[in-house]
């Protein structure tokens, strides 16, 4: 057989190219992603746009219940205008007042006229200046006709209650002939006007002259026809009313700004009031602001009708300008009005806006939205609302009589999007973690699934570098387990063919060398006959010279004995001094101690002896003093100085007293303190007699145990040569042994140089066995 290099498996060429672990990492990755981003978009798409949807919903279904409340409002502000109309009350006041205006035309009307003229300038002008900044000429406000002149006299200038509570007045007893019928008619209509919640009744003659209104305003009295708010919205609705041919028609005029009323927004509701076939006036009404407000803010309570902290539904109307208020200016004047500036809103509408408080009349909105809704279109949209921000809107168109107003409910963007953006965020977070968990994953599946591949590849390379010891336990599947079985079989095969060729070069080089180690133990053999000799000689000499060792190693044994006795019973008795020096050390200590706590007895003793002095001069210092005072109290003190007189006398023999206790309190300290000294001095010379002495018991400590230790040695040296007796007598017959023995390796190697010539014929069959092997396996 072979044994050269070439009988091995040649090194792979290295392969390049991707990793199967990379491969198979990517494709699971793919895969993965592929399906959590189609999951994830559609989730992203439909969770998002169902969020949204909801949202618009929830705007549509509070824009149409604040459509619903509008037009409620306004057909009930119709059907109660119609109820006024045709109330008889109605007819027959408006037919008195006219009749009562006729016959005080013919009345003296210059002191009335200045007196309203006066009213005008100083009271409502007043007013007028300070809600607007500007002053109009009082002939801009007021009626030349006389019977207006001597109303406005009566129940204006001489009303004893401010202006906005004229209403409170029903008999002036200042012109009889106005009085009677007002006082007939006006408690009714002011409980009507409470009833309803307007601002105002107006109970208007054919001619369009106001003969009667609720509560007294300077257009009370004027000329809606050819007077000075001939050009306003009342004058509109009534002129409207007056004209019509029909019974049923009912004059609406959308807020537009109003004298009367300080230039504040007002919307006028106006109908024919008919005797029969007769028109004999109009009824007109002013609309309340504040209930549209209440309306369209729910009462100022926007969360709780779902807009949240940014939402609110307003009315816009035909010229784009609002017909409700902003909540924002609602909930933060200043702040609105910061950001109207911004906005670029001019000062002037921005102080009438602060004025007011409103924004009715006075904010554009012109959006998409609010476009769509005037022209009769309705839906939702995302505009930019009137302050600049994008807001989801829902839109539609309310018809007020004959006008088209726009409904806009509407929230802030960010706003009505937060949950859908919020369940976005989820679903990116829940992608970003379920990504994650699947690259771990795909990780761990791919290194779990090319680890077979791997273990086999490291062993196939150290296969190629000559290691045949590695295997590859199964696991990976059937194809794996197979692939790892058939490596094995490979690896153990190889390994085997390599140890077979080891092993007979081993067996070769074995008998080379068992050849000459027979040579070298045959010549071996003689050299030690002759040595054995001289050895067995050599042996008799030792064992005499044993035995007289012997005999001397016991005599010193026997002294090193004696002296160890001798040693232990004069280390006890210095121990026992040592034990008595411990003790007379302690006691003189204790003495010591004793004397030092009388010492400071007597120092204490010594500051109560301070103590008892400086009260006996205190004693005395007090009965001088009081001696004094006797003095000066004359007889009346002779008792109180006789007590002084006796307590100096106690102070100065507790004085003396205290001096001698003083003086033996020093000689104490004295004596006590030499006693200390003393005790001191004799406790160290104590103290250095046992260090002394405990020098010496441990110097005879160390010889005694030196001398210990010699007992043993001695007793070890005469084993030993009690043994090494012993051994030369073994040792002679051992050599005896050993000559026999030597006759026998001699043939012993004859044995061996037959067994050789077995062995090399054994070698020559192991190599034929070793070459069939190889055929059978394929590897040769």
């Amino acid at each position: 057989m072979s044994t050269s290099s070439s009988s091995r498996p040649e090194t792979a060429t290295a392969v390049s190219g991707i990793p199967l672990v990379v491969r198979f990492l990517a494709v699971l990755l793919a895969v993965a992603l592929g399906t959590g981003i189609s999951i994830g978009y559609v989730a992203w798409s439909t969770a998002g746009d169902a969020l949204e949807a909801a949202h618009r919903e929830q705007l549509t279904t509070a824009r149409s219940i604040k459509a619903r409340l509008v037009e409620s409002y306004f057909r009930n502000v119709r059907h109660e205008v119609d109820v006024l109309s045709m109330l008889p009350e109605t007819a027959d006041a408006i037919t008195s007042f006219s009749e009562v205006f006729a016959l005080l035309d013919s009345s003296e009307s210059e002191d009335a006229g200045r007196r309203v003229t006066d009213f005008v300038n100083d009271v409502f002008m007043a007013r007028y200046e300070g809600e607007t900044g500007r002053r109009l000429p009082s002939a801009s406000v007021t009626s030349d006709r006389t019977a207006s002149l001597v109303v406005q006299a009566a129940y204006l200038v001489d009303n004893p209650n401010p202006l906005g509570s004229k209403h409170l007045l029903d008999d002036s007893r200042i012109v009889p002939e106005y009085d009677g019928p007002h006082f007939q008619y006006h408690p009714l209509f002011r409980d009507l006007l409470e009833v309803f919640g307007y601002y105002d009744i107006f109970l208007i003659d054919p001619s369009g002259e106001i003969v009667y209104s609720v509560y007294k305003e300077t257009d009370f009295g004027t000329n809606l026809l050819s007077g000075p708010f001939k050009d306003s919205g009342l004058a509109d609705a009534v002129r409207s009313s007056l004209e019509s041919t029909s019974t049923n028609a009912m004059s609406f005029a959308d807020f537009s700004t109003y004298t009367p009323s300080y230039e504040a927004p007002a919307a006028f509701v106006a109908k024919a009031v008919h005797d029969g076939d007769e028109v004999v006036g109009v009824v007109a009404v002013q609309l309340p602001i504040d209930e549209i407000d209440e309306v369209m803010t729910g009462g100022r309570r926007w969360a709780e009708e779902g807009f949240g902290e940014s939402g609110e539904a307003y009315l816009v109307g035909p010229d784009l300008l609002m017909r409700s208020d902003a909540r924002a200016l609602i909930e933060d004047p200043e702040s609105f009005i910061r950001n109207g500036r911004t906005r670029g809103i001019a000062e002037t509408t921005l102080k009438e806006m602060a004025r007011l408080e409103r924004t009715v009349l006075l904010e554009r909105v012109e959006n998409t939205a609010v476009l769509e809704a005037l022209e009769g279109g309705s839906g939702d949209a995302e505009v930019m609302s009137y302050d600049g921000e994008a807001v989801v809107a829902s839109y539609q168109p309310v018809q007020v009589f004959d006008r088209t107003w726009a409904l806009i409910a509407e929230l802030g963007r960010t706003e009505a999007y937060a949950g859908a953006d919020a369940m976005r965020g989820r679903i990116l977070t829940t992608g970003l973690v379920i990504f994650v968990i699947v690259v771990l994953a795909s990780i761990l599946l791919s290194r779990r699934f090319t680890a077979p591949i791997l273990r086999l590849q490291a062993a196939m390379s150290r296969l190629q570098a000559g290691d045949f010891s590695t295997t590859v336990p199964p696991g990976g599947g059937r194809e794996l387990n197979a692939l790892a079985l058939a490596y094995n079989l490979v690896a153990a095969s190889l390994g085997l063919k390599t140890r077979m060729e080891a092993a007979t070069v081993r067996k070769d080089e074995l008998i080379d060398e068992i050849a000459g180690m027979t040579a070298t133990q045959a010549s071996s053999s003689i050299q030690i006959m002759g040595a054995v000799t001289e050895i067995t000689a050599g042996s008799r000499e030792i064992a005499k010279t044993a035995e007289e060792l012997t005999g001397t190693m016991s005599e010193v044994d026997g002294i090193a004995s004696e002296n160890a006795i001798r040693g232990a019973s004069g280390l006890e008795s210095i121990n026992r001094i040592e034990t008595v020096m411990g003790d007379v050390v302690g006691d003189a200590k204790s003495v010591s101690d004793h004397l030092g706590e009388i010492e400071r007895r007597c120092e204490a003793m010594g500051q109560v002896v301070t103590t008892m002095v400086s009260i006996a001069d205190r004693t005395q210092i007090l009965s001088i003093n009081a001696t004094m005072e006797a003095e000066k109290a004359g007889d009346a003190g002779l008792g109180f100085r006789v007590v002084a007189r006796e307590v100096r006398r106690l102070a100065e023999r507790t004085a003396e007293s205290a001096s001698q206790i003083e003086q033996n309190v020093d000689r104490m300290l004295a004596s006590v303190g030499d006693g200390v000294r003393n005790m001191t001095a004799f406790q160290r010379r104590l103290e250095e007699t046992a260090s002394t002495n405990a020098q010496v018991a441990e110097g005879l400590t160390e010889v005694i145990g030196r001398n210990q230790d010699l007992s043993p040695r001695f007793a070890t040296v005469l084993e030993s040569m009690k043994a090494q007796r012993d051994g030369a007598r073994q040792i002679s017959e051992a050599m005896a042994e050993l000559s026999e023995n030597v006759g026998i390796t001699s043939d012993a190697v004859k044995q061996v140089d037959e067994s050789i010539a077995d062995l090399r014929e054994l070698a020559s069959s192991l190599k034929a066995e070793i070459a069939d092997e190889e055929r059978r396996l394929g590897l040769t």
